[in-house]
């Protein structure tokens, strides 16, 4: 996959209008990606299309603003979204499309005086404000279409309500690079687990160093710097891996601290296979299997005339039998440990990854939640109310005594004929729940851009997003108290990445490991310290 450029469309107040025009005459912008796309038909946003001869509107335009709720209240210092419905007509004309800007503007004074804070291509349908340190009690916002070729309004202002302004609660975090090149090597993918007072890297993927591209190595640190290997690699031939002992090497699985023990839950679908075995291990070096599953023989029918089974189902020699958790075949799961129990909820079936001498289910994303009170036995939690749309590909974390999600989305896994980036779905929504069955959106649209492979975590009081892909890779950071008021916290010397392994030891956080590929496969090596300052 390569690396697409962003072109950026936030301007100067000076020429706004004008530059809005230029700047955005082709855009390629990684948050066009929607959060609320559909997983049902995942086509991701683009602009509309450019028409081809100018005509008659066959209708006014429009642009409808999505609703604060009255009574908001939004922290100085921190983003948010201000979003609205496309227009009802092509907002892209001409043979290389120029963008009908929305202009956004800001008062403080109860609408009688209104100052310039950007301007957007209106298809895009949401622009990022961070609230200034400080300003009046209270902001609302005038959101105006303006047209390609003049600048001139095309449509009555929209208005949003009143918001009042709190205090900030932003934080100062000092990142430190602690070592650039950790003996584990580059990989991503791999799991991170604080168990013991010890950081622990388990395997990750990177076709170019391991065998059979993902790996199930073992490493503990007790500072981030200074690594030790506590198991080897043995993931190295498929057909002599002795699967009874120790869980095959896998890339994006579910890792974690609970009941005293270190845990491997699920994992992809690379190995040709969905990986839905759980694994727990006291010190890192012994594992034992816990989970109950199905096991089936891969079959065929025998061809050979001269062989007495001739015409009938036979299991095939040499092929991996199909092994299938309680919770069914799927990969790329969200899992943690919330009130007691390991939790797993949504993943896909990703067709196009698993071999096709196996007959498996098709394609499918999921949203169910299922829970686990001792690692053998998954029992599914029915839902009720509102639920997040089918997803995978991010973490689930225990944050203020509730069960969150942050993201996520479709991995590629198009039908025959199908682009890729017609199946993939990209997404930045906040939920939370208190019992795993009844789920609550914090929040739709928050300030950072919608994402999958991204890390999350709890740190400082505050629960984290960094990095991640969407749809290129991602190396910002942003924390929040409340699931609703995001802060910033990007390092620049952070390299974007995605797939990095995350860990929270007391009063620091590490970040490490990832894929930061630009044009080629790149794989990282590095771990960050970050701290709060004083």
């Amino acid at each position: 996959m390569r690396k697409s450029a962003r072109r950026v469309c936030l301007l100067g107040l000076t020429s706004l209008v004008t530059s809005a025009l230029a700047a955005c005459a082709a855009p390629n912008d990684p948050e066009l990606s929607s959060p609320t796309a559909s997983v049902e038909a995942p086509t991701p946003p683009a602009p509309p299309a450019a028409a081809a001869t100018a005509g008659p509107r066959r209708e006014p335009l429009s642009l409808a603003l999505v609703p604060i709720p009255e009574g908001t209240a939004w922290e100085r210092e921190s983003a948010h979204a201000i979003r609205w419905a496309p227009p009802t007509e092509p907002a892209c004309s001409g043979p290389a499309p120029v963008c009908m800007p929305a202009l956004i503007e800001a008062s403080y004074d109860g609408g009688f005086s209104w100052e310039e804070v950007g301007a957007v291509p209106s298809w895009r349908g949401r622009f990022v404000w961070t609230v200034p340190g400080s300003s009046g009690p209270a902001v609302r916002f005038r959101v105006t279409l303006l047209s390609a070729e003049t600048g001139a309004p095309v449509a009555a202002p929209q208005l949003t309500a009143d918001v009042r302004l709190a205090p900030s609660r932003k934080r100062d975090y000092a990142w430190t690079r602690v070592t650039n090149d950790a003996p584990w090597g580059a990989r991503d993918g791999a799991g991170a687990i604080v168990h013991g007072g010890k950081l622990w890297l388990l395997g990750g993927w990177n076709p170019s160093r391991f065998p059979l591209n993902t790996a199930n190595d073992v490493w503990s640190s007790a500072d981030g710097e200074t690594w030790t290997q506590v198991r080897p690699n043995t993931f190295l031939d498929a057909d002599t891996f002795d699967r009874t002992s120790h869980w095959e090497g896998r890339h994006q699985g579910g890792y974690h601290s609970w009941g005293g023990k270190m845990w491997v839950v699920g994992g992809d679908a690379n190995q040709g296979h969905y990986q839905t075995d759980t694994w727990s291990s006291t010190d890192g070096v012994s594992w034992v299997r816990t989970d109950i599953h199905t096991t089936t023989p891969r079959m065929e029918i025998d061809t050979n005339s001269e062989s007495p089974t001739y015409g009938r189902w036979v299991e095939m020699d040499g092929w991996r039998p199909r092994e299938e958790a309680q919770y069914g075949s799927r990969a790329l799961a969200m899992s943690g440990v919330f009130q007691g129990k390991l939790w797993l909820m949504g993943g896909q079936r990703v067709e196009s990854a698993v071999d096709p001498v196996w007959p498996g289910a098709p394609r499918k994303v999921f949203n169910d939640v299922w829970q686990s009170s001792d690692g053998a036995s998954w029992k599914q939690v029915p839902t009720e109310g509102t639920m997040w749309a089918p997803r995978g590909l991010a973490g689930a974390v225990t944050f203020r005594d509730r069960l969150w999600i942050v993201g996520g989305g479709t991995y590629d896994d198009p039908p025959p004929g199908q682009d890729p980036g017609d199946w993939r779905v990209l997404r930045n929504d906040v939920w939370s729940t208190v019992d795993g069955a009844r789920w609550t959106p914090v929040d739709e649209s928050p300030p950072f851009s919608a994402r999958y492979f991204h890390s999350v975590g709890v740190f400082d009081g505050r629960l984290w997003v960094i990095g991640g892909w969407g749809p290129d890779n991602l190396g910002d950071a942003w924390y929040t108290e409340d699931g609703a008021n995001w802060y910033g916290a990007s390092e620049p010397q952070f390299l974007a990445r995605h797939s990095a392994s995350l860990w929270v030891r007391d009063d620091a956080m590490f970040v490490g490991a990832g894929n930061a590929f630009d044009d080629d496969a790149r794989w990282v090596a590095d771990v960050w310290k970050i701290v709060r300052k004083p």
